[in-house]
C-alpha cells in the first residue's frame, strides 16, 4: 500500500488547523458584534440637565456658554462614562447598572507630560485618582508642570499656582422626572432594564456651585503713594494652605509632602477721602482651603496660616517683608458652602494696633531720583514665580 510522503501530511495537517483557527476567529468575531449589538440595545439614553446659574463662573464661549464635564462611575468597578458638552441639555447612552455621578465645569484630556488628567479651561488646576469617585482630586499645578523648559531652574518645593473657580455637584437625590425616579438614599443612580425595554429616557439635573474658596486682602497702608505702582510690583503670599480638593465631598487635601504657597498681586489700592498718600491695597485669589490640621510636612505640629506682603518702592528699592499670623481666619458662607477670608492689615483706624508706613522715597521725578543701581541695601531677596 502507498503511503503519503511525510511533507504532504505535513502540508495537510497545517491547512486543516489554519481552516480551524479561520472557523473560531470568524465566530468568534461573530460573537462580539452580536455581543456589542445586544449591549447597545441594553443602553438607556439619560438626559442631562446642568444649570451653572449658582457656580459664578465666567462663561468660556462667545454667546456665554460653560463647558461642562459628568462622569459616571459604575459602582461595580470598570472604567467611568463621561459627558463632555457646552449645552445646558445633553445625553448620553448608559448600560444597566448602579453609578455615582460628578459634575463640574471644564473639559479634560490627557497631559502626555504628567500622565494624568489636565483641562483646556484650566491652566493652573490639574486632576488626578480619576477612576474612582471616591479619589477624583483636583490640585494646584507645580509651576514644573507650567514651565518645563525652565525644571533644571526651579526648586522642587516651588510653590503651586493658586486654582481658578472650580464648580462640582454630584448626584444626590435622584431624577426630575417623578415615577421615573430611581434613585435611593445612598446617592447613586441605578440604569435598569426595564428603562431600556420601555424606552424611558430619566433625566438627571446637576446645578453645580463653587467649592474653590476666596481670599480677599485689604492693606492698609501709611505713605501708600510711595509704593510703585506698575503691575506685580507689590506681592503678598499666604502659606498652609491646601494643595487639593476632593470633589465628591469638599474637603481639602494638603499637596504632599507640604501645605502649599499660594502668591498674588495686591496692586488695586484706594486712597482715603482726606489724604493723598494714604490708603488701601487689595488683592485677591481662589484657593481650596486651608490644610488639614496634620498635614505632613510639619513634624507634627499644627498647620498655620502666614500672610506675607511685599512692597516695591517707587525708587525701586524693596521694602521688608511684612509677615502676619492669619490662623484661623477663614470663615464658612453656609449659602454658597465656600469658605471666604476676609484679612484687613494696617488697620489702625479700625481700632487696630497694626500700623504699616512705608518710608518715604524720592519723586521719580526729581533730582537724583532716577533707580538706584546700587542693591546692596536692598534687604532680603525674593523670588516670586513668573506664570508664563
Amino acid at each position: 500500500m502507498q503511503t503519503a510522503p511525510k511533507q504532504t501530511v505535513r502540508s495537510m495537517i497545517t491547512t486543516l488547523l489554519a481552516c480551524i483557527l479561520f472557523a473560531s476567529c470568524e465566530v468568534t468575531g461573530i460573537d462580539n458584534t452580536r455581543r456589542l449589538i445586544i449591549d447597545e440595545q441594553k443602553k438607556v439614553m439619560v438626559r442631562v440637565m446642568l444649570d451653572w446659574s449658582r457656580a459664578e463662573l465666567e462663561t468660556e464661549t462667545p454667546d456665554g456658554r460653560v463647558m461642562g464635564s459628568v462622569w459616571f462611575f459604575p459602582e461595580d468597578g470598570g472604567e467611568p462614562s463621561t459627558l463632555n458638552t457646552d449645552e445646558t441639555l445633553d445625553s448620553i447612552p448608559l448600560l444597566p447598572g448602579a453609578y455615582r455621578i460628578l459634575a463640574f465645569n471644564g473639559l479634560l484630556s490627557p497631559d502626555t507630560r504628567s500622565n494624568e488628567l489636565v483641562s483646556s479651561s484650566f491652566r493652573y488646576i490639574g486632576f488626578r485618582g480619576t477612576k474612582s469617585y471616591d479619589t477624583f482630586e483636583a490640585y494646584c499645578r507645580n509651576p514644573l508642570e507650567l514651565m518645563p523648559r525652565f525644571a533644571p531652574s526651579l526648586s522642587k518645593d516651588a510653590p503651586t499656582s493658586s486654582p481658578e473657580a472650580l464648580a462640582v455637584d454630584h448626584y444626590r437625590s435622584g431624577t426630575r422626572d417623578g415615577n421615573m425616579d430611581e434613585a435611593t438614599s445612598d446617592g447613586v443612580f441605578r440604569v435598569t432594564a426595564e428603562m431600556a425595554n420601555q424606552g424611558i429616557r430619566p433625566t438627571l439635573e446637576f446645578i453645580p456651585r463653587r467649592i474653590t474658596s476666596s481670599i480677599h486682602l485689604t492693606v492698609h497702608v501709611e505713605n501708600l503713594a510711595n509704593a510703585a505702582s506698575q503691575g506685580g510690583a507689590n506681592v503678598a503670599s499666604i502659606s498652609g494652605l491646601a494643595g487639593s480638593i476632593l470633589l465628591s465631598t469638599g474637603d481639602p487635601k494638603p499637596n504632599p509632602p507640604t501645605p502649599t504657597t499660594h502668591y498674588f498681586t495686591i496692586n488695586h489700592r484706594k486712597y482715603y477721602e482726606d489724604s493723598a498718600t494714604n490708603g488701601t491695597v487689595e488683592g485677591f485669589c481662589y484657593t481650596f482651603g486651608m490644610a488639614p490640621e496634620d498635614a505632613a510636612g510639619n513634624d507634627g505640629n499644627p498647620t498655620y496660616q502666614v500672610l506675607d506682603i511685599y512692597f516695591t518702592l517707587r525708587d525701586g528699592a524693596q521694602y521688608e517683608k511684612i509677615t502676619r499670623d492669619i490662623t484661623g481666619r477663614f470663615s464658612k458662607n453656609e449659602q454658597t458652602l465656600q469658605a471666604i477670608l476676609e484679612i484687613t492689615v494696617g488697620a489702625k483706624r479700625l481700632g487696630e494696633d497694626d500700623i504699616i508706613r512705608l518710608p518715604e522715597t524720592q519723586d521719580p521725578g526729581g533730582d537724583g531720583s532716577a533707580f538706584d543701581p546700587d542693591v546692596l541695601e536692598w534687604g532680603e531677596n525674593v523670588v516670586f514665580p513668573l506664570e508664563i
